[in-house]
């Protein structure tokens, strides 16, 4: 019985680095960005065109728990994000008025399908039509599993049995285990991949790139920002904020 349990805790410890794939993933800039492809109006012929000069963005320590992230980390990403959306708008130039973006709002909804995100960011400073605001929301589905829990369970069940057979594993037959744990894992998580990119989603939402709280609630934050950063641009290039005049010096 010995024997037994060294394997399974020796399978174990090899199969928790294949395992763990439930957290959030890296905080991207890119993600947050609004392309310039996107259908919004551009600055062009507008008081805003080249007008303006991002001075920074922010987001309070409570915003950026609902990401995952640190503060210096979420307002790095964001600042990154609000400067490469209003150039690829035309709002940004040189000597142009600072401005500044604050991530004001983010609220997240979790339900046991899938996680909801409201986010709201507000553009300051002393140019035309400023302050103003946008908002955004995005539901993330949390990704339906195809067996990948089974499988794990019969590599265990294997490992097991050849532990009581002839003892714990050695150097050689644990990186023969590893090798063939991250192979199931990778076919489980290619399986899963398939499935959900077949799934249906309806406007303002999508599936979660992985399993678990903290990537649904990434992935829900991160959309509802970008969302929230495009209807921004759009109130800026809307008739009322084109016909207004830029202040004077």
């Amino acid at each position: 019985m010995s024997r037994l349990r060294a394997g399974v805790a020796a399978l174990l410890g090899l199969c928790a680095a294949a395992c763990a794939t439930a957290g959030a993933p890296p905080l991207q800039a890119d993600a947050l960005t609004v392309s310039g492809r996107e259908p919004a109006p551009r600055a062009e012929g507008g008081p805003l065109a080249g007008a303006l000069s991002l001075a920074g963005a922010s987001a309070s320590a409570a915003v950026a728990d609902g990401f995952g992230a640190d503060a210096p980390a979420l307002n790095l990403a964001l600042e990154q994000a609000a400067r490469r959306s209003l150039d690829n708008f035309g709002y940004l130039g040189r000597g142009g008025r600072p401005v500044t973006l604050d991530l004001s709002a983010l609220t997240l909804r979790e339900a046991e399908d899938h996680v909801g995100a409201d986010a709201q960011v507000r553009l300051d400073g002393d140019a035309a039509c400023l302050p103003v605001e946008g908002r955004g929301a995005f539901r993330s589905l949390r990704p339906t599993r195809s067996g990948a829990g089974q499988r794990a369970a019969a590599v265990l069940g294997l490992a097991a049995l050849t532990a009581a057979a002839g003892g714990a594993p050695g150097a050689a037959a644990q990186a023969s285990n590893q090798l063939f744990i991250n192979q199931q894992f990778g076919n489980a998580a290619a399986q899963n991949r398939a499935l959900n990119a077949r799934r249906v989603v309806g406007p303002g939402e999508g599936v979660a790139p992985g399993h678990g709280d903290r990537a649904a609630r990434r992935h829900a934050a991160t959309h509802a920002v970008r969302l929230a950063l495009a209807d921004l641009l759009g109130r800026l290039g809307s008739e009322p904020c084109r016909s207004l005049t830029p202040p004077a010096g």
